[in-house]
């Protein structure tokens, strides 16, 4: 639930997480309190806001430091990063765009929130329509822009040094079904200095054996 300094419920607020699934709804409330706090602070009308109002709203979330978990002096400042102040800033928009389907904000405000983009790499299966009417999708405008974070993957040693200390035959089938594709890549066969070594050649059958 979402209620205001006097500890009285938000009807919209409320009315928008009643359904929802327990965890969706303590993730979503705190979002939709820290934007309705935002315009109460700034003097700006929450169910009106203009698109400036919100880009403003989207440059506080990530230049604002955040209240401090410790009351001791000299705690360190924390600040939300841009992928945290996208997550607050979306279920912002979901809950306007659902406020303007009951009546409570005007469709104005929708159309600053999201802009009609083309889908250039629907997914397998999907129904474009008779006329690629489903192509066209709303996309949000308020969206910092993220770079995706890199994968991470075990080296071939590193790999070999977790077959090495697994003890039973089931984690050196699961390491091994899971490292085939990275060392086939790099290389194609087990090096046989390895074997003399006493490394664990995930491509050996023997090793999925009960007692090895």
């Amino acid at each position: 639930m979402v209620v205001d300094d006097f500890f009285e419920l938000h009807p919209e607020a409320c009315l928008f997480l009643a359904g929802r699934e327990r965890n969706t709804g303590r993730t979503y409330a705190p979002r939709i309190a820290l934007y309705l706090s935002y315009c109460q602070e700034f003097g700006t009308d929450w169910t009106a806001p203009s698109l400036a109002q919100l880009m403003a709203f989207q440059r506080w979330l990530v230049e604002e430091p955040m209240p401090p978990r410790s009351r001791r002096p000299g705690a360190e400042r924390q600040y939300r990063d841009k992928s945290t102040a996208n997550q607050i800033t979306g279920t912002m928009t979901d809950f306007l765009r659902w406020c303007a389907v009951l009546g409570k904000v005007t469709p104005t405000v929708v159309t600053q929130l999201v802009e009609p983009r083309d889908l250039r790499f629907p997914p397998p299966g999907f129904d474009a329509g008779e006329d690629g009417q489903n192509l066209q999708v709303d996309a949000r405008r308020l969206k910092f822009k993220v770079a995706v974070p890199g994968y991470e993957w075990l080296t071939d040693e590193e790999i070999y040094k977790v077959l090495a200390q697994a003890t039973h035959a089931r984690d050196r089938f699961l390491v091994g079904l899971l490292a085939v594709p990275v060392i086939a890549h790099h290389s194609p066969r087990f090096p046989r200095d390895r074997a003399r070594e006493g490394h664990a050649d995930p491509f050996d059958a023997s090793l999925w054996r009960d007692g090895r």
